[in-house]
Formats: C-alpha cells, sequence, structure tokens
C-alpha cells in the first residue's frame, strides 16, 4: 500500500473485536501519515513493513484501548513510531522493530493516556531511535 496523500491513514480498526491484518508492506513518502490506526478495544496487526520516509508522520495510532501486534519492521524517518494519545495502548511485539530515525520518539505517551508493553519474553523485539531523540516520551503532568 502507498500512502500519497497528506493527511491519509492506511488502515483503521475501530470498535471492540474488530481486526486489521496487514500482510504487505505500507509505505509513505509525504507528510502527516499515519500507517495503521486502532482504537476503542480493536487491534491492527503488522505483518508487514511500515517505511515512512517524510516529516511528522506516524507508524501505527492507538486510542481508547486499541491494539498493535508487531511482527516486523516500523520504520519512521520522521516523526512518532507508535503513538497513544488518549486512553489505554497495548503493544505486544512478537519480533517485531521500531525505529525512529528523527523526529519525535519510539513510542509516545500522551497526557491521561497509557502504554502496556507486552513483549515476547525472547528479547528479540526492540524500540530505538536515533538522532538523539527519545525511546518513550511521557507527556503526563509531574506528580
Amino acid at each position: 500500500m502507498c500512502l500519497n496523500g497528506e493527511n491519509s491513514i492506511g488502515a483503521i480498526s475501530e470498535n471492540g473485536d474488530s481486526a486489521v491484518f496487514s500482510n504487505g508492506n505500507i509505505i509513505g513518502s509525504v507528510k502527516n501519515v499515519t500507517a495503521l490506526q486502532a482504537s476503542d478495544g480493536a487491534t491492527v496487526m503488522n505483518n508487514g513493513t511500515i517505511l515512512l520516509s517524510s516529516e511528522n508522520n506516524t507508524g501505527v495510532w492507538l486510542l481508547n484501548g486499541g491494539r498493535l501486534i508487531n511482527n516486523v519492521w516500523i520504520d519512521v524517518t520522521s516523526g512518532i513510531g507508535i503513538n497513544v494519545s488518549e486512553g489505554a495502548g497495548i503493544y505486544q511485539p512478537y519480533n517485531g522493530t521500531v525505529h525512529v530515525e528523527g523526529g519525535i520518539a519510539g513510542a509516545r505517551v500522551g497526557e491521561n493516556a497509557t502504554l502496556d508493553v507486552q513483549g515476547d519474553q525472547l528479547f528479540r523485539s526492540s524500540i530505538w531511535t536515533r538522532g538523539g531523540r527519545m525511546r518513550c516520551l511521557s507527556q503526563q503532568p509531574p506528580f
């Protein structure tokens, strides 16, 4: 799948038991795109490679109980790998990698949001960044 228009989203899964399975590559070379989005208890599963090469992009956006199962590679040149902007998000990596070269963070957790990372227990998954970017950025208010 190619994301050609600014502000486009590759696939959205929402409302409870729904799921989107992405088995191919998702490529984006324009600004402000999101490859996958899950909300309200729904799931997105990445079985392909996500490559977003422009500015201010998001690999996966999770809202209000959205869940990401990542089996392969999410690469964002500038932006956020996993964004949880509100409510709870669940990230389940199974030999999956999130890489952010520049921009904001590998994983961003917004105010009043949480991210539950449920690893595969085999140490094959990672979130990594370069260029001084944060692996996980929490925007919670100070205690």
